[in-house]
């Protein structure tokens, strides 16, 4: 086995993905169906090896960066101590955040800032160069800011603004970009992350099939439970009709309507044998529903999410294999009609673990094939 691959195949958490929290820089998402989706866990943790040394290097330059700055002004927050951050006002601890840091004593720039570091490939960094400010670059980036401003004030730490550095790590480049506080701009991300705290559903789809940030940047899989074609991966609480968030606190409480009880994380993690999905995250129309079971008609005759044993009756984990077969074809049906799936996995104690979907490989005809 080359070096490579013994790299590629470290232990990863297959959980590090999955916040307590909903994050201030997912809230400045685009897209309030995505937002709600990766707050109620219900997309593939981001933990391929590829992409996770892509975070580790964003977090190492921003470590040397931080370094260089030291010489000249003043870093407030040391390698080690707490990060400056906190709970959005009245979200009960759902909503946080966490800054880079704080700078203070820039030459000619009298005052606190909020500190915020990206690193960029050179094809990146170009497009900032000529986009020309930080906000036309990208919005998502930029809300990130103000909502971390925003949040600060309220928490009564009104900083001067922000001041943003970005690397290119092809050449080693800096932009840098001092940003004010745009009021009118945190007021709406505030506002956006509430209504996501509120959504018992998922929001309507802000992306179209052929629009390029799902053909691009999602993966199969999520591309599929994006657009309704299958349910996400694996269950766990956050994505269960019984799932009840709490904004009584601020501890971030989640409950469930079912059992009558609080939720620890790895609760809300493991789930349990009654999940039921939430019904808009089920490519099937829901005819029926009660305590016991939800009953969906699918393209192969009515189906139940349930627990209990019998012909047409499955569980959540197994639905979601289901939808990723388009229901499966015939041949297949017909074993899960007598839930043969289901029944090996309790004779043997284990459990139906589901793959994601891959992007399919274009054939050589398709390859070769140019339109006009």
């Amino acid at each position: 086995m080359s070096l490579a691959e013994l790299i590629d195949q470290a232990p990863v958490d297959p959980n590090r993905d999955r916040r307590e929290y909903l994050g201030g820089s997912l809230i400045a998402h685009d897209c309030p169906r995505w937002i709600w989706l990766s707050w109620r866990w219900c997309l593939s943790p981001a933990n391929e090896p590829r992409l996770l040394r892509i975070f580790e290097d964003g977090h190492l330059h921003e470590s040397s960066t931080l370094k260089r700055l030291e010489r000249f002004c003043e870093v407030e927050v040391r390698p080690g101590s707490d990060q400056v951050g906190g709970s959005l006002k009245d979200s009960g601890g759902h909503v946080q955040y966490h800054v880079d840091n704080i700078l203070s004593g820039i030459p000619n720039h009298p005052g606190r800032f909020l500190f915020e570091c990206k690193s960029a490939s050179n094809r990146s960094y170009s497009s900032l160069i000529r986009a020309g400010s930080y906000q036309a670059w990208n919005e998502q980036y930029y809300g990130q800011v103000q909502f971390y401003l925003g949040a600060l004030a309220e928490q009564d730490q009104e900083l001067d603004g922000a001041v943003v550095l970005v690397y290119n790590k092809d050449t080693s480049e800096y932009y840098d970009e001092f940003i004010d506080f745009d009021y009118s701009v945190f007021d709406g991300l505030k506002g956006r992350a509430f209504s996501i705290l509120d959504a018992e559903v998922p929001p309507e789809r802000e992306y179209s099939r052929s629009y390029y940030k799902a053909k691009n940047f999602m993966s199969a899989d999520d591309y599929a439970v994006y657009f309704g074609e299958a349910t996400p991966i694996k269950s766990n609480c956050r994505n269960c009709s019984f799932s009840r968030l709490k904004q009584t606190s601020e501890n971030g409480l989640w409950g469930c309507a079912f059992h009558q009880k609080k939720l620890s994380y790895k609760e809300q993690l493991d789930g349990c044998a009654d999940h039921q999905w939430i019904p808009e995250l089920v490519p099937g129309e829901l005819v029926g529903r009660t305590r016991e079971l939800a009953t969906y008609k699918s393209p192969r005759g009515e189906i139940n999410n349930s627990k209990h044993e019998g012909i047409w009756h499955y569980t959540s984990d197994a639905i979601s294999f289901l939808t990723r077969t388009n229901y499966g074809t015939e041949d297949m049906w017909d074993d899960f009609e007598t839930n043969k799936l289901q029944e090996i996995a309790r004779e043997f104690g284990g459990s139906i673990e589901v793959q994601p979907l891959k992007k399919k490989e274009k054939d050589d005809d398709e390859k070769n094939t140019s339109g006009d």
